[in-house]
């Protein structure tokens, strides 16, 4: 019941922004190597903000540009994963975030009318 839901995708959407936020204002003030090439961003992308933002504001087109975006970051972060060990741990949340953008993308994206 849950899974269709827009505000379920929307909230699941801003949780991975606000990590992504907290990763970058870390990586800006931590003096570790590790935190300053941070791939996660990938993943919990702050710009997922803007997603949101355009998908509340109903426009159609800058979500779904936004969408294929956060798609082709996820597809990235894969690769650069996919030697780690890690990986099998993060799966889980790949697979959902990929779920959940592609569903905002064929929501949002333009119908072209088929005229017979």
């Amino acid at each position: 019941v849950l899974a269709h839901n827009k505000i379920v995708d929307k909230i699941y959407l801003l949780i991975l922004s606000l990590i992504g936020v907290f990763f970058v204002i870390v990586g800006f003030y931590s003096l570790h190597q590790e935190l300053a090439m941070n791939y996660n961003v990938l993943l919990f992308s702050p710009l997922l903000l803007i997603l949101i933002f355009f998908s509340i504001a109903k426009n159609k087109r800058w979500t779904y540009r936004f969408a294929v975006i956060h798609l082709i970051f996820l597809i990235v972060y894969t690769i650069f994963l996919i030697n780690k060990a890690h990986f099998f741990i993060v799966l889980p949340m790949i697979i959902t975030s990929g779920f959940v953008l592609v569903r905002v993308a064929i929501r949002n994206k333009k119908r072209i009318p088929i005229i017979i």
